[in-house]
């Protein structure tokens, strides 16, 4: 990297343990305002994220919203959809008065810091004349990010996903007055680390949550070990409370319902599942499954499901709200994720708090959720016959299904509820940011 030159933290390592014993075990968390930003806020496919901004407040943690770009026109809304979009700030489109006002109070008021973040933005591009241009855009929208948050008064913004967000905010962050934290989901980031920067932000962040223990590890072999103590197991969380569970399930009268949710895109594999219902169909003529979700895959899928001939065993529904999954998840009897990456899917949770059996593949964070056999069934990734041979081993055995089903609401009930997520989150940042005199959002000093 071209000139540039990192500070780095030589304290002593703490002994390596779950992120539960890494917080101290106060009775309330200190009073603490932040600043929350994702790329699209709120977003249909990221609702975890809004469960974690309202449990973080239900712990008397101030959250502001900041977002890039409004969610699109086409996406469904939900009443709490709808109200955490009119109190987020967004990024873009920039209202021009605004963007030259940010920019002119930052150039007048710190001239050094000014032309020293514009100098890191372009001398981290990662090569060549679109990513040297998008830097630049970055950098324009990161004036606008700290501009925002020192009028705010608020000295500290967390961060959800490693891409092009974390990379305004680390750009923003050389203007001074706040620090950072990030949330690192993968799989996408560790795809191209050098691309997407993960060494310089992750050594720049105050705090880094990994979803997973499997995400830690991707992240610690691209970090020095010094860093490692910043690194955070902190899981993504659902709201127990609103999957109350279904109980045992007699068979369908219809024909074995199977449900799978996600977007429509090569990674979650279901051209997969159709190959797998095509398997199916011999031994149950009358199977169904629905596809919640939309994206650039459909026509694709709809077109292998007409070659395979069971375009009439699928219901594609496309994007629905978040308040819809439940009424989807009552409705079936196995819920089936073939994916080929992943981070630690937020709806394989759901379904297991609802009740319904999974069959999903050894990937990722994906066996720290789900147990094979334990709370739910594995197959590998990519394997058609071994996900077929799961899904029937489902369907033809009442009592493993019953049993996966009570053992996987357990799971998500001890380690996956949002309310206890949001409760260590905010004793996390509480702890921190009240050793650097910035609990109440301000800058000590």
């Amino acid at each position: 990297m071209k000139n540039i030159r990192f500070i780095t933290d030589r304290a002593a390592l703490p002994r390596f343990s779950r992120t539960r014993h890494l917080e101290p075990r106060t009775s309330k968390a200190p009073a603490v305002r932040i600043a929350y930003l994702t790329s699209v806020y709120p977003a249909v496919s990221h609702t975890f994220i809004i469960r974690e901004v309202q449990a973080l407040r239900k712990q008397g943690v101030g959250v502001d919203t900041f977002s890039i770009r409004r969610p699109p026109a086409e996406q469904p809304i939900s009443a709490q959809d709808t109200k955490e979009q009119d109190a987020t700030y967004y990024i873009l489109p920039p209202r021009w008065p605004r963007l030259f006002a940010a920019h002119l109070s930052a150039l007048s008021s710190r001239p050094l810091r000014f032309l020293a973040a514009f100098h890191f933005a372009l001398a981290t591009h990662p090569g060549g004349m679109h990513s040297l241009l998008w830097h630049f855009f970055y950098f324009v929208e990161g004036v606008l990010l700290w501009h925002e948050l020192n009028r705010r008064g608020i000295a500290h913004i967390h961060v959800h996903f490693g891409m092009a967000c974390a990379t305004v905010v680390m750009i923003a962050s050389q203007l001074g007055d706040f620090s950072y934290s990030m949330t690192l989901h993968g799989p996408t980031v560790f795809y191209d680390t050098s691309r997407f920067l993960l060494r310089e932000k992750v050594q720049r962040a105050m705090l880094v949550f990994c979803i997973s223990a499997f995400c830690r590890s991707q992240v610690m072999v691209h970090v020095p070990p010094e860093h490692w103590q910043k690194l955070h197991i902190v899981h993504c969380g659902v709201d127990t409370g609103a999957y109350s569970f279904a109980g045992p399930r007699a068979a369908a009268s219809g024909g074995p319902r199977l449900l799978c949710i996600g977007r429509l895109v090569p990674e979650k594999a279901q051209a997969i599942l159709l190959h797998m219902i095509a398997r199916l169909r011999g031994d149950y003529p009358t199977i169904n499954c629905t596809l919640v979700g939309d994206g650039p895959d459909r026509t694709r899928l709809e077109a292998l499901a007409q070659r395979l001939g069971i375009r009439d065993r699928l219901s594609f529904v496309g994007s629905v709200s978040q308040e819809d999954i439940p009424t989807y998840l009552e409705q079936s009897d196995v819920f089936v994720l073939p994916s080929f990456a992943e981070g630690l899917p937020v709806v394989l949770m759901e379904a297991m708090a609802k009740g319904l059996p999974v069959v999903t593949t050894y990937i990722a964070g994906i066996p720290e959720l789900v147990r094979d056999h334990e709370t739910g069934l594995l197959a590998p990734s990519g394997d058609v016959e071994a996900l077929t041979t799961a899904v029937r081993e489902i369907l033809e055995d009442p009592k493993l299904r019953d049993r996966l089903a009570l053992s996987a609401r357990e799971k998500v009930l001890k380690e996956f509820d949002i309310n206890q997520i949001g409760d260590r989150l905010a004793r996390i940042f509480g702890t921190q940011l009240a050793s650097q005199g910035r609990a109440d959002g301000n800058e000590a000093g």
